[in-house]
C-alpha cells in the first residue's frame, strides 16, 4: 500500500458561516420540526394502540407491553452507552502521548479538542 501525503486542510471557520447565514434559520426549523413530527407520528401509533386495547377489553396487556418496551429500550441503552464509554476511556488511555501521525497542527488541534468534548 503506498503511502501518499495528507491532503491540506485548510478550515476557514468564516467561509461556513458565509455559506450558512441564509440557511440557518431553515435547519434550525427543520432541527425543531423534525423531532415533533417524528414524536407526533410515534404517540398516534401509542395512541390509536391504547384505544384498540381498550376497546377489546386488553387495557392491562397494552400497558404491559408499552411498559416491557420501555424499560427494554432503557436497559439496552444503558448497556450500550457502558460498552462505548468504556471503549472510549481504553482509547483515550491507551494513546495519550506525543502523536506520530503527519497531520497538520490545525487539524491536531481540532481532534484533541474533540476528545475534550468526548
Amino acid at each position: 500500500m503506498a503511502s501518499a501525503p495528507f491532503p491540506s486542510f485548510d478550515f476557514d471557520p468564516s467561509s461556513i458561516k458565509d455559506k450558512l447565514s441564509g440557511r440557518k434559520k431553515w435547519i434550525v426549523l427543520a432541527l425543531i420540526l423534525v423531532p415533533i413530527f417524528v414524536l407526533l407520528w410515534l404517540a398516534r401509533g401509542i395512541f390509536t394502540d391504547y384505544l384498540w386495547y381498550s376497546k377489546m377489553g386488553f387495557e392491562d396487556v397494552f400497558i404491559t407491553i408499552l411498559l416491557t418496551k420501555t424499560i427494554l429500550f432503557f436497559v439496552g441503552f444503558a448497556f450500550v452507552l457502558a460498552l462505548v464509554l468504556a471503549n472510549l476511556f481504553f482509547v483515550n488511555r491507551k494513546t495519550a502521548g506525543p502523536l506520530d501521525a503527519p497531520l497538520p497542527e490545525n487539524m491536531i488541534g481540532i481532534i484533541k479538542k474533540l476528545l475534550v468534548i468526548v
